[in-house]
């Protein structure tokens, strides 16, 4: 049963696994503007043929072809800059190209006041982390299991008498919750410095990125 409810859970959140990652949006133009980025992204389809390619000669062409802002930071990406690529792709959302950098490269493409930062996947989780507050008491609870009437066959009993059955725990196992998080969202997005995800009474806590929360949000719509 839990290996099913892993598989929907997975197959639920994939699309929000694509979300641009961002600073915190504390304002409405914040939000506006990040949504305009993530837009334009999803729209706009590129066509790429790099043959050993250098990263930043690659950067460099998807910032003419999308038109957005691209800014490098080199201190944290000199490493990767010189890597050569290969990838021959037509009608793609310039978003997934960017992922398929990401996965490939180990690079970071974060959202910073409308600018794309090219940098390391440690300062943009550094950056990006924000405390968030979920009401879980639904998630916790359990209804119980109203045992039926026992019907007897040797006349010994009467038709409404109630069946003892062993009581059945009102509220689910805490751990349980956050090892299904966990497991879903991947055990390595956990393992960086400041991340943290507890449940305190009827709280989860949660320390992570905003595109983190988003999908945390979305698993327990679905628990």
């Amino acid at each position: 049963m839990r290996t099913l409810l892993l598989t929907l859970l997975l197959t639920a959140v994939q699309a929000l696994a694509q979300d641009l990652d961002t600073i915190p949006l504390r304002t409405r133009r914040d939000v506006k503007t990040y949504r305009q980025v993530v837009l334009k992204l999803r729209q706009t389809r590129v066509r790429v043929m790099w043959k050993e390619r250098r990263l930043e000669d690659a950067l460099g062409d998807l910032r003419r072809m999308t038109g957005i802002n691209l800014v490098i930071l080199r201190s944290r990406v000199e490493d990767q800059l010189d890597r050569e690529l290969s990838l021959n792709l037509r009608g793609l959302p310039a978003g997934t190209v960017l992922n398929l950098l990401a996965d490939v490269t180990g690079v970071a493409f974060q959202h910073r006041h409308g600018v794309i930062v090219v940098t390391s996947k440690e300062d943009a989780q550094r950056r990006a982390l924000v405390l968030g507050v979920f009401d879980i008491a639904d998630v916790l609870y359990v209804p119980k299991d109203f045992p039926g009437p026992k019907i007897g066959l040797n006349g010994s009993g009467s038709g409404d008498e109630l069946e003892e059955e062993e009581e059945q725990p009102e509220q689910r196992d805490p751990e349980e919750i956050l090892s299904l998080i966990r497991s879903v969202t991947g055990e390595k997005a956990w393992e960086g410095e400041g991340t943290s995800l507890e449940i305190h009474g009827r709280k989860l806590f949660v320390r992570h990125t905003p595109a983190m929360h988003r999908r945390i949000a979305r698993i327990l719509r679905l628990l």
